[in-house]
């Protein structure tokens, strides 16, 4: 794929097309002096003001989206974790956990990956759908409101019940990786097509 075709699809998720082009365009003009690096240094730079630009712009509804979002993905993950889990470990293991089949263990896998992959890109895309042409900073939003309910939660459980949970969790990457990917393809959908290399 040509340079400038990536370029211009990697800013066209915080920006238009119409926008996107003129940049990529006065990219290239300097690129061959300047070099790859610079190039990719400044496409990546280009797409981070823009989506600070969506952040400062838009704060109050992208944080009260995120916080509507973080509410369904708390009330999702407890009915999973209350009523789904449950009912699926007694259905694979009704025997108990002692020495469980190769197809039971991954089976086991799959349906404790679904809590850290399919709420988040689930949530994330019913929150890029309500953020038009902001999906990446409103899921990117709901990412940090996410996190910081979990560390509020963490920190306030390990200090009135001296239990000590782990402050960072192995899940945010699987979280932040599912909800940005929710956001990719929902502004791949709003866009008209962009050209082939």
């Amino acid at each position: 794929m040509h340079k400038s075709v990536m370029a211009e699809r990697i800013l066209t998720l915080v920006m238009t097309p119409e926008r996107a082009s003129p940049i990529v365009g006065d990219l290239m003009e300097d690129a061959p002096v300047r070099g790859d690096l610079w190039f990719w240094a400044n496409v990546v730079r280009a797409a981070l003001a823009f989506l600070w630009r969506q952040f400062t712009t838009n704060a109050p509804n992208l944080t009260a989206l995120a916080l509507r979002g973080l509410a369904f993905v708390v009330v999702i993950d407890s009915i999973y974790n209350g009523i789904g889990l449950p009912w699926l470990v007694k259905t694979l293991f009704p025997n108990g956990y002692y020495y469980p089949s190769a197809f039971k263990l991954v089976a086991m896998v799959f349906v404790l990956m679904a809590e850290k992959l399919l709420i988040p890109f689930g949530v994330g895309l019913w929150v890029a759908r309500r953020a038009s042409g902001r999906e990446l900073a409103a899921c990117l939003s709901l990412t940090l409101a996410a996190y910081a309910g979990r560390l509020g939660f963490v920190l306030v459980w390990n200090y009135c019940f001296n239990f000590h949970l782990p402050v960072l969790e192995l899940g945010f990457p699987y979280f932040l990786g599912a909800a940005v990917l929710a956001a990719i393809i929902m502004r791949r959908r709003a866009l008209p097509e962009l050209p082939s290399p």
